[in-house]
Protein backbone atom coordinates (compact mmCIF):
# COMPACT_ATOMS: atom_id res chain seq x y z
CA UNK A 1 0.00 0.00 0.00
CA UNK A 2 1.38 3.35 -0.77
CA UNK A 3 1.50 6.86 0.56
CA UNK A 4 -1.95 8.88 0.29
CA UNK A 5 -1.55 11.58 -2.49
CA UNK A 6 -4.36 13.89 -1.56
CA UNK A 7 -5.02 15.80 1.10
CA UNK A 8 -9.29 15.59 2.20
CA UNK A 9 -10.52 17.88 4.88
CA UNK A 10 -12.95 16.00 7.00
CA UNK A 11 -16.06 17.72 7.88
CA UNK A 12 -15.92 16.82 11.58
CA UNK A 13 -12.90 19.41 11.63
CA UNK A 14 -15.07 22.57 10.62
CA UNK A 15 -18.65 21.16 11.59
CA UNK A 16 -20.35 24.26 12.09
CA UNK A 17 -18.85 26.31 9.62
CA UNK A 18 -21.24 28.06 6.97
CA UNK A 19 -20.54 25.82 3.43
CA UNK A 20 -18.65 29.03 1.75
CA UNK A 21 -16.22 29.27 4.52
CA UNK A 22 -15.42 25.90 4.57
CA UNK A 23 -14.71 25.18 0.98
CA UNK A 24 -12.30 28.70 0.95
CA UNK A 25 -10.56 27.46 4.26
CA UNK A 26 -10.34 23.75 2.41
CA UNK A 27 -9.02 25.58 -0.76
CA UNK A 28 -6.57 28.12 1.14
CA UNK A 29 -4.95 25.57 3.37
CA UNK A 30 -4.21 23.33 -0.39
CA UNK A 31 -7.01 20.30 0.23
CA UNK A 32 -7.57 18.48 -2.60
CA UNK A 33 -10.91 17.33 -1.72
CA UNK A 34 -13.83 17.78 1.24
CA UNK A 35 -16.30 15.63 3.30
CA UNK A 36 -19.51 16.71 3.13
CA UNK A 37 -22.18 15.73 5.77
CA UNK A 38 -25.90 15.38 5.24
CA UNK A 39 -26.47 18.02 7.80
CA UNK A 40 -24.12 20.51 6.16
CA UNK A 41 -25.80 20.50 3.16
CA UNK A 42 -29.19 20.52 4.81
CA UNK A 43 -28.45 23.76 7.05
CA UNK A 44 -26.38 25.05 3.56
CA UNK A 45 -29.78 25.28 2.07
CA UNK A 46 -32.22 26.24 5.29
CA UNK A 47 -30.20 28.76 7.44
CA UNK A 48 -27.82 29.78 4.64
CA UNK A 49 -30.23 30.32 2.28
CA UNK A 50 -27.87 28.54 -0.96
CA UNK A 51 -29.22 26.22 -3.25
CA UNK A 52 -27.06 23.01 -5.13
CA UNK A 53 -26.29 25.32 -7.88
CA UNK A 54 -24.86 27.88 -5.90
CA UNK A 55 -22.90 25.07 -4.04
CA UNK A 56 -21.38 23.70 -6.97
CA UNK A 57 -20.81 27.10 -8.18
CA UNK A 58 -18.14 27.54 -4.91
CA UNK A 59 -17.03 24.72 -5.25
CA UNK A 60 -16.07 25.57 -8.88
CA UNK A 61 -14.82 29.37 -8.22
CA UNK A 62 -12.52 27.92 -5.40
CA UNK A 63 -11.71 24.43 -6.93
CA UNK A 64 -10.57 21.92 -8.54
CA UNK A 65 -11.99 20.09 -5.70
CA UNK A 66 -13.33 16.76 -5.68
CA UNK A 67 -16.41 15.87 -3.01
CA UNK A 68 -14.35 13.03 -1.15
CA UNK A 69 -17.79 11.46 0.88
CA UNK A 70 -21.32 12.36 0.27
CA UNK A 71 -22.35 10.99 4.41
CA UNK A 72 -24.40 8.22 4.91
CA UNK A 73 -27.76 9.42 3.99
CA UNK A 74 -28.97 7.96 0.17
CA UNK A 75 -31.37 11.09 -0.68
CA UNK A 76 -28.41 13.28 0.24
CA UNK A 77 -25.93 11.60 -1.97
CA UNK A 78 -28.20 11.65 -4.62
CA UNK A 79 -28.59 15.17 -4.44
CA UNK A 80 -25.04 16.09 -4.14
CA UNK A 81 -24.06 14.07 -6.83
CA UNK A 82 -24.64 16.80 -9.14
CA UNK A 83 -22.20 18.96 -7.59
Amino acid sequence: MGVASELVLYAGCLAGTPFPKYVACAAESGFDAVTVWPLMYRRAISREGLDPATMRRIFINEGPFAIAALGDDEHHATRLSNL
